[in-house]
């Protein structure tokens, strides 16, 4: 269940110069989210597609001194073989760029390469073709204390923020704590809906209609929540209600993070056993040690998840601490771990004013541990991620 490896992008540069194919991959071999492939041109080809059999999801082609041409040839490919285009020219042509914007490319660049641009484009451009793929399935992520109060409703909250905010992938949290669930706090929103109405309406639901349901933060995360007046019992929603839930949400949104209560039922078994990642919270003690080697057992033993899609987070984290990242892992059985800092001062300000810690401190080094969470979700390394139209194309068709 591995959504990294099944899930990255096809992208293929074409051009007529070997030097400039090394280039691309040189810039781009870093990018974990994307295959490469190079295609040579040679004298006279104007398509830069001939002779490929994969048509792939973006297309990075330089342009020529044919470049009408070229341009004119991927333009009258059908929808279904024309991939998304960046163009690259070795000229700063106002007529080239405005003919490759009319033939359909998402974005323009000329030489020398501006690296950064160049990256936020092809990143961008790799997330729209991996949501427009009828095929995909959105990666859940489970994340459970290991204690009561270690911080795993926290942690939910801000690592969605990133993923929304930060890294633009469309992000839905569950809070699956029927009875003390506390996740749209973190947030400051009002759910006007809950987990339990969507339940109850299964036979009705689609993408659309789950959103519905869906709160709303201002950073485009999304909160199923089960904050409700009406008190839920676990053991009194049909586990296959659940799955079905989880099945739509996973062809709505890249990313699916449940925030699990600290119970082994039905239900929190259900969504384990559909979960890509569990994250398991601890704390520095021995009775978080001891709680936390019991939920391995159980999660491997019970349910049959697999021990590498098992990830410890140790938050709270002080490495003057008698309890070592080396005693953790030796009692654990588990050398996957992140750790959070302890930073109570800033932690008590974001829940206290319902911003998450990217908002209020987007440089402290508690927010870094969240981000390098975000990144194992999703394996995507490069944080920022803007539009890929320059401001030079907003000025020729304004």
């Amino acid at each position: 269940m591995n959504l990294q490896q099944n899930s990255k992008t096809n992208v293929m540069v074409s051009s007529r110069s070997m030097s400039t194919l090394s280039t691309f991959e040189n810039v781009l071999k870093e990018q974990q989210n994307i295959d490469l492939v190079t295609h040579h041109l040679v004298n006279g080809t104007v398509d830069p597609l001939k002779g490929v059999t994969a048509v792939p999801d973006l297309l990075i082609m330089e342009l020529g001194s044919d470049w009408q041409q070229e341009l004119a040839a991927v333009s009258s490919r059908p929808a279904h073989a024309r991939p998304a285009i960046i163009a690259v020219s070795t000229e700063d042509n106002t007529r080239i760029m405005r003919t490759a914007m009319q033939a359909g490319v998402r974005d323009f660049f000329t030489h020398p390469l501006p690296v950064q641009e160049l990256l936020e484009s092809v990143n961008t451009l790799a997330n729209e073709a991996y949501m427009n793929d009828a095929n995909h399935n959105g990666q859940v992520t489970a994340i459970i204390n290991a204690k009561g109060g270690s911080g795993a409703s926290f942690i939910t909250a801000n690592v969605g923020d990133i993923l929304s905010s930060a890294m633009q992938h469309k992000t839905a949290l569950f809070d699956l704590d029927l009875q003390f669930g506390t996740l749209p706090l973190y947030l400051d929103l009002n759910p006007e809906y809950t987990l339990l109405d969507a339940l109850d309406v299964t036979d009705e639901l689609d993408g659309i209609a789950l959103e519905g349901f869906m709160s709303k933060h201002h950073s485009g995360l999304h909160v199923l929540s089960s904050m409700s007046d009406n008190l839920g019992m676990p053991w009194e929603i049909p586990e296959a209600n659940m799955a079905y839930i989880l099945d739509i949400a996973k062809q709505q949104y890249q990313n699916i993070i449940v925030d699990l209560p600290r119970q082994i039922d039905p239900l929190t078994s259900c969504i384990i056993e559909h979960a890509d990642i569990v994250f398991i919270v601890i704390q520095q003690s021995l009775t978080h040690l001891r709680d936390a080697r019991r939920l391995m057992q159980i999660l491997t033993n019970e349910i049959g998840m697999p021990t590498n899609q098992i990830k410890i987070i140790i938050n709270r984290y002080n490495e003057k601490n008698a309890i070592t990242l080396s005693d953790i892992k030796q009692t654990i059985k588990n050398d996957d771990m992140f750790t959070i800092q302890n930073d109570y001062k800033r932690v008590s300000e974001s829940i206290n004013s319902g911003q998450p810690l990217r908002e209020i401190a987007k440089s402290a080094a508690i927010t870094d541990s969240l981000n390098r969470i975000a990144y194992q979700i999703t394996g995507n390394h490069n944080m920022e991620s803007h539009g890929v139209l320059r401001k030079a194309v907003s000025y020729l068709f304004n």
